[in-house]
C-alpha cells in the first residue's frame, strides 16, 4: 500500500514539474529583447508585486532588473495606483515607464533609487504623493497634463535634478527656469535643486515657499526672498549645507519649522520686520550662525527654534515675545540672550534656556 502511495505520489510530482515546465519562463527570467514587463503574457514569470488595484512592489526577481515597465493590468484586472514604498530603495533601478492607466503615485513610492535616470509618466496620472520622488537620480522629470495634485517634498532631495518640466496644458501647475510653481506662479513648489547656479533671487509675484522647496540644495550660497512673499513653507532650506546669506523680504509674518535647519555654513540672516512667529527648530544646528537681530513685533519663538548654534553668541528677544519653546538655545553655550521684558513671561516653556545660557532682563541697549 505504502508502495503504490508513493508511486502515485511521485507520478503527482511528475505531472506538476512537467506542467511548470511548459508555463516557466522561456528567457530564463529576464523580460526578453526589450527587458519591459509583459505581465500576464504566457511563459513569464512576474516582476510584480500586486494588492487589489495596487501595485505594491517588486518581486526578488524583479529586484534584479534595472529596466522596468510598470503594467496597468494584472490577469485581466484593472491597475490604478502604484503604493506607498512600492519601489523605494530599489537600487538597480535605472529606467521605469509607467503603463496609460495607472493614476495615483503614492507616498515614497520610488523613494530613494539614487540610480533611476528616466522615468515616462502617462498622461493618465493625476497625483503624487509625499516623498515620491525623495532623492533618487533623476536628471528631469515631465510631469504631464493630467497632474491634479502633487503633495509637498514630492521631487525634494533629488541631488542631481536640473529641470522639472510641466506640460502646457496642465491646469494646475507651470514651470519657469526649470523650476515647479502652481499655475498662478504665486507658490514655489520644488527648486531644481542639481542646477549649478550659487545664487537666486525668488521671482515677484511668488507668495509662498513650499515646504522642501530647496531642501538639501549644496550648491547656493545667496537666496533672496522678495517683497510679496508673505510664509516660508516648513523645511523649505533645510539640509542647504552651502547657504551663507538669505534675505528675507518685508511681507514674509511666518517662518516654519525646521526652515533652516542644519544650514551649516548660514552666517548672515536678515529677517523681515513682519515676522511674528518663527517655527520649530528653524535654526536648529546652524553651527556658523553668530549674531542675528530679531523682529520687534516677534510673538513666538518655537522649541528647539536655535538649538545647537554653537557660534551664536548674542541674541536680543523683543519684548512682545509670549511665547519661548523648549530648548530654544540649547547648546548655545556661547550665547548671551538679552531680553527687552523686565522678567520671564508666563506664556515661555520652563526649560526655554535648558543650558543655563547668560540672560539679562529689561535690555534696553542694541
Amino acid at each position: 500500500m505504502k508502495k503504490k502511495l508513493l508511486i502515485a505520489l511521485t507520478l503527482i510530482l511528475s505531472v506538476s514539474l512537467i506542467a511548470f515546465s511548459l508555463t516557466a519562463c522561456k528567457h530564463k527570467h529576464s523580460f526578453g529583447e526589450d527587458n519591459y514587463c509583459k505581465c500576464g503574457e504566457p511563459n513569464y514569470i512576474c516582476a510584480f508585486t500586486y494588492e487589489g488595484n495596487k501595485i505594491t512592489g517588486l518581486t526578488e526577481f524583479g529586484k534584479t532588473l534595472t529596466t522596468i515597465k510598470i503594467p496597468s493590468s494584472h490577469n485581466g484586472e484593472e491597475l490604478t495606483t502604484i503604493k506607498k514604498f512600492a519601489f523605494a530603495e530599489s537600487s538597480n533601478l535605472e529606467n521605469v515607464i509607467i503603463e496609460r492607466g495607472i493614476t495615483r503615485i503614492e507616498k515614497y513610492a520610488f523613494f530613494a533609487t539614487p540610480n533611476m535616470a528616466t522615468i515616462d509618466i502617462p498622461n493618465t496620472v493625476t497625483y503624487f504623493g509625499e516623498y515620491a520622488f525623495f532623492a533618487c537620480g533623476l536628471t528631469s522629470i515631465k510631469i504631464p497634463e493630467s497632474v491634479e495634485t502633487i503633495e509637498y517634498a514630492a521631487f525634494s532631495g533629488n541631488s542631481y535634478i536640473k529641470s522639472i518640466n510641466v506640460d502646457e496644458n496642465n491646469k494646475n501647475y507651470t514651470s519657469i527656469d526649470g523650476d515647479l510653481y502652481t499655475k498662478d506662479g504665486k507658490t514655489l513648489i520644488q527648486y531644481a535643486i542639481g542646477k549649478d547656479a550659487s545664487t537666486y533671487e525668488i521671482p515677484d509675484n511668488v507668495q509662498y515657499i513650499g515646504q522642501y522647496a530647496f531642501s538639501s540644495c549644496d550648491k547656493l550660497t545667496y537666496v533672496k526672498v522678495p517683497q510679496g512673499v508673505t510664509s516660508i513653507g516648513n523645511g523649505a532650506f533645510c539640509n542647504c549645507t552651502s547657504l551663507k546669506t538669505i534675505i528675507i523680504g518685508p511681507d514674509v509674518v511666518y517662518v516654519g519649522e525646521d526652515v533652516f535647519y542644519n544650514c551649516t555654513s548660514l552666517v548672515n540672516v536678515s529677517i523681515g520686520y513682519n515676522v511674528t512667529r518663527i517655527g520649530r527648530a528653524a535654526f536648529f544646528n546652524c553651527t556658523s550662525l553668530y549674531d542675528i537681530t530679531l523682529p520687534t513685533g516677534l510673538k513666538s519663538l518655537g522649541d528647539a527654534a536655535f538649538s545647537g548654534c554653537i557660534g551664536l553668541t548674542k541674541i536680543i528677544i523683543p519684548s512682545n515675545v509670549t511665547y519661548v519653546g523648549s530648548i530654544a538655545f540649547l547648546n548655545c553655550n556661547k550665547l548671551e540672550i538679552k531680553c527687552r521684558a523686565k522678567s520671564q513671561p508666563g506664556g515661555w516653556a520652563s526649560d526655554w534656556n535648558k543650558s543655563n545660557c547668560s540672560v539679562k532682563w529689561g535690555y534696553t541697549g542694541y
